[in-house]
């Protein structure tokens, strides 16, 4: 599986989308990982279990001025793209969470190593910062996207 720790950027599959994510020029990348989540049927693949908690995170820290808990590739990325997730994101990233810890490969892979209930306990810190993120104010976009003409931290209208 290539994962060395529980919580989400110890593994390959989060480090590698953290590096494409670097790469995207608007939210669509971010937010493909999270819909691959959400419109699974049956059982969420491990890639895009491991994709999707990615994208949780970068989501939950997009919605503090200045962006927290991220990597400094990730910070410097929601920064650039001015994103500013609304609470329907929030709420969608929580409902991937909820579907990976309970029907993913994922989740199989932990229950195998005997660890699933160390992994589920930091899949439940996540849900939490993310709950706490829809009370949260939003950042003012407009400081994030000085000089940047496209204001592509609005949320998604096909996230909801």
């Amino acid at each position: 599986m290539g994962t060395w720790g529980y919580k989400t950027f110890e593994n390959d599959g989060a480090a590698d989308w953290l590096y494409d994510l670097e790469e995207a020029s608007d939210s669509k990348f971010l937010f493909g990982a999270i819909k691959a989540v959400t419109r699974s049927k049956g059982k969420v693949d491990l890639d895009d279990a491991l994709e999707g908690l990615a994208a949780a995170e970068v989501l939950c820290a997009a919605r503090y001025d200045p962006p927290r808990g991220v990597q400094h590739a990730a910070h410097r990325w929601i920064k650039r793209v001015a994103l500013v997730p609304g609470g329907q994101d929030l709420k969608m990233a929580i409902r991937a969470i909820m579907m990976i810890g309970t029907n993913s490969e994922l989740a199989d892979a932990w229950r195998s190593e005997g660890k699933l209930a160390r992994w589920k306990r930091e899949l439940a810190k996540l849900s939490k910062r993310l709950a706490s993120a829809l009370s949260a104010p939003p950042p003012d976009s407009k400081v994030w996207a000085k000089g940047n003409a496209r204001n592509i931290g609005r949320t998604d209208p096909g996230c909801g």
